[in-house]
């Protein structure tokens, strides 16, 4: 059996994703895996880094007070949710423009749903 190519490995386990880029931009790791959007359209700028991307994609959640009386009907929670700009916060926001509205239940989706929840008591 031949001896292995690489003589050494290490791994470090970083949680933050400024540190990780950081670290890519300064030499001091030779893999980083998991950028931030704004990471990587920094990292792109640089000439001292090359680089494989693919787009994951990435939800945000809108919480709202569902026993509110203002969202009791549920052609307002349509109206709500048919309102949210889901092409824009998936190209600007998560920089993934063509997820807009295939996960989060974007406005063609939303067509499909005839059930309306009973509201929480």
């Amino acid at each position: 059996m031949a001896p292995p190519h690489i003589a050494d490995v290490g791994y470090s386990a970083v949680s933050r994703v400024k540190t990780r880029a950081l670290m890519a931009q300064s030499g001091d790791a030779e893999f980083v895996f998991v950028l931030d959007p704004a990471s990587v359209s920094q990292r792109n700028m640089l000439d001292s880094a090359d680089g494989l991307s693919r787009a994951i994609p990435r939800a945000r959640l809108i919480k709202v007070n569902a026993g509110h009386p203002f969202l009791s009907e549920p052609e307002v929670r349509r109206a709500r949710s048919l309102a949210i700009g889901r092409t824009g916060i998936a190209g600007e926001m998560l920089r993934y423009p063509e997820d807009a509205g295939n996960h989060g239940g974007g406005a063609d989706r939303n067509r499909q749903f005839h059930h309306d929840a009973q509201p929480v008591r």
